[in-house]
């Protein structure tokens, strides 16, 4: 009797120890080389009571509640140099860690201040990795002084200072930081901000595209301009804090929603701006996959391209991992083709789909790369090896252009792609205002060829720029800035057609054969205004292109042109 009552009393007290037991969570907090690190405080959150590692490392936190996951955090102290981490964790019993390695760290820091030299209080300081993934950084807000100051892990990052909500200042982003010792950064200056507005909707309907993200960037140096929200609300609209100057939208509606993407360009921001409504054309999902040798290529680039050459902006349009899977959203009604190109250094070429006409959800079932040899080589001109020459190679038989990856020349003239067997004209397009005349060479390949084309001196080269890509109405006047530089001695008679080109190629003249003499000396004539003619319907809202180009006294031979994108809605 005496030993049944004591083991009831026994099971009874280890039932009401068993909970506490159960909802512990237990660890050590060691460096790289398992060496204990003392102070650490460690805190699971959710109501439970942070501890801090004693001097052998270990912690134990309790009670946490069963079933739980929690994020627990692993801080060091204030100016302690380990990088701060996050552990994930499930509560299904008595939780052991085992060793949590916290990596060294270097500090990042900087002051955060307004262009006219005001410090900026409680500013958010967010680091991330070269994928894009935010790193955990404790206290990394900025003080009255507005500085700041957070330890992360050697490597290189990016760092973005995000002004306080409700300020008109633009976020900052300093990009390819390499921390392998402490970096400060001086003064980071957040630009004043305007706000612009608007709403995102359907073009037929006005329906809101409630969820849509709007990238914003520099439309003259292409510089991503950060946001504090970049996502429209339920009712599709958005409020931008942008930078004085001009800047160009992506508006990405959410994964699997028909709408097709658009940019919208040259938006001139010079004080608070209202776009109004920014309407998407409601489309069809286009799916499919891609495969080399029947194998799923990943990374594969998608292009949509429509009757005219021209091509729909389709975000998130990269082959899944391992299942070499796309899908985007596309116009229906009208032909389009698929232009998919593989990840350089695959050894395979890309490929451009027959037209096909969407109605409804489409999948496009596999689409095959064809193998390719490399052909590789040195563009040199006469100033030297060629920068940003493209090479564009045409079936010499069908004068079908075949699509290619690389094939564009780096600082040193080097460019390395992959082309099928085949006999080819190869077109070799110098960069504008360069030195070297495009040419043209017929290449057999059969194997790895090395291919290393020479181009001849221009009489002369022009260059013409605008202000990153202008939105115009019709009947407006584009200004253009325009480059001559004359190569031949004496004054040498030009005749310069000024031009708008279509992306179907179809060429609409503003001024043909304006007869000049060109000095042999660079010049630039800056702000001239140009008269847009009427432009077809069918072209509105697609990228065009003004040209200017130069021919000989006689107007037989064009010595140069060039060219710079606008847009008329």
């Amino acid at each position: 009797m005496f030993r049944s009552r004591s083991f009831r009393s026994l099971a009874t007290a280890l039932a009401l120890l068993s909970p506490a037991l159960s909802q512990s969570l237990t660890g050590r907090v060691v460096s790289p080389t398992l060496t204990p690190i003392a102070g650490i405080v460690v805190d699971a959150g959710s109501g439970s009571t942070p501890t801090t590692t004693d001097a052998l490392g270990f912690f134990t936190i309790t009670p946490l509640q069963l079933g739980n996951t929690y994020a627990v955090e692993f801080v060091p102290p204030f100016g302690i140099a380990w990088a701060a981490r996050i552990v994930t964790t499930s509560i299904n019993g008595a939780v052991n860690l085992g060793d949590v390695v916290l990596q060294p760290a270097f500090p990042l820091s900087g002051i955060a201040g307004t262009a006219a030299g005001l410090p900026i209080l409680g500013c958010n300081i967010n680091v991330y990795d070269q994928a894009g993934v935010k790193q955990f950084t404790p206290r990394d807000g900025t003080d009255a002084l507005g500085a700041f100051q957070v330890f992360v892990a050697a490597g290189t990052w990016d760092l973005r200072v995000v002004p306080p909500t409700g300020s008109l200042l633009v976020p900052k982003q300093i990009e390819n930081i390499a921390l392998n010792a402490p970096v400060g950064l001086g003064n980071v200056v957040l630009p004043d901000a305007y706000l612009v507005t608007g709403a995102v909707v359907d073009r037929n309907t006005a329906v809101p595209v409630a969820g849509t993200r709007i990238k914003a960037y520099n439309a003259l140096t292409g510089e991503r301009i950060y946001v504090p929200v970049d996502q429209v609300n339920t009712f599709g609209q958005f409020s931008l804090p942008l930078p004085f100057g001009i800047a160009d939208l992506e508006l990405e509606p959410p994964v699997g929603n028909t709408r097709v993407a658009r940019t919208v360009y040259g938006v001139l921001v010079g004080g608070p701006l209202a776009l109004g409504q920014i309407r998407l054309e409601n489309g069809a999902l286009l799916s499919g996959s891609v495969t080399a040798n029947g194998v799923p290529q990943a990374g594969c680039d998608i292009d949509i391209l429509l009757p005219d050459g021209s091509k729909i902006f389709t975000p998130r349009d990269k082959t899944a991992a391992v299942s070499g899977t796309f899908t985007v959203a596309v116009p229906t009604g009208v032909p389009i083709r698929v232009r998919c190109e593989p990840v350089a250094s695959t050894g395979f070429a890309g490929v451009v789909t027959a037209p096909t006409t969407i109605s409804g959800p489409t999948n496009l079932g596999a689409i095959a790369l064809p193998a390719g040899f490399v052909v590789s080589g040195t563009v040199q001109g006469p100033a030297g090896p060629e920068f940003d020459t493209e090479l564009r190679f045409f079936d010499a038989q069908s004068n079908v252009e075949t699509t290619v990856v690389g094939a564009r020349t780096n600082a040193a003239g080097n460019y390395t792609t992959w082309v099928p067997a085949g006999s080819y004209r190869v077109e070799i397009h110098s960069a504008e205002a360069s030195f070297a005349q495009s040419a043209q060479q017929l290449l057999t390949v059969s194997g790895a060829t090395s291919f290393s084309p020479v181009l001849s001196g221009k009489l002369l080269r022009c260059g013409l720029t605008s202000f990153g890509t202008p939105t115009l109405p019709q009947g407006a006047q584009l200004p253009v800035n325009v480059f001559l530089h004359s190569l031949a001695p004496g004054l040498q008679p030009v005749l310069v057609d000024l031009l708008v080109r279509l992306p179907n190629g179809t060429e609409l003249l503003i001024l043909p054969g304006l007869p000049l003499a060109l000095p042999p000396v660079p010049f630039t004539v800056d702000f001239v205004w140009v008269p847009v003619p009427v432009i077809p319907t069918t072209e509105l809202g697609k990228v065009i292109e003004m040209v200017v180009r130069l021919r000989s006294g006689n107007g037989a031979t064009v010595l140069d042109e060039a060219a710079t994108p606008f847009v008329v809605e």
